[in-house]
């Protein structure tokens, strides 16, 4: 069996004049395989980020009682919130039919940025 865009076999359909045919075949699993981890990453990490939020809006609520605490408190909510935001807009992403993979990378640099800083609040408290 040969792989669609194997010498042997782009030699066969050149010498039959069949050019257009192995470039629209190589261009198609060149394609596919280019795709690189990013959606599949991107998946993994969807319910990491609703923990997260989740995490963030109980502390927020945790800390809406204690004296001092209150920027914090307003601060961690809005990290929720953005979660919360960010997770919807990868999952549209990712489930979609054709997956925009730059789209993807940028939210999941966001996703990383947030976390860090959560890391650093999760610390204080």
């Amino acid at each position: 069996m040969f792989e669609p865009c194997s010498s042997q076999l782009s030699l066969i359909l050149i010498s039959k004049g069949q050019f257009s045919k192995i470039r629209s075949l190589c261009s198609r699993s060149a394609y596919a395989t280019k795709l690189s981890t990013a959606p599949r990453e991107a998946k993994e990490q969807l319910a990491a980020i609703l923990d997260e939020a989740t995490k963030a809006r109980s502390k927020s609520i945790q800390l809406k009682g204690v004296e001092f605490a209150d920027q914090l408190s307003g601060e961690l909510a809005k990290h929720g919130k953005s979660m919360e935001d960010m997770y919807s807009r990868l999952s549209s992403e990712v489930h979609s039919t054709s997956p925009d993979e730059s789209k993807i990378v940028g939210i999941l640099k966001q996703v990383g940025n947030a976390q860090a800083w959560y890391k650093k609040a999760e610390a204080g408290c």
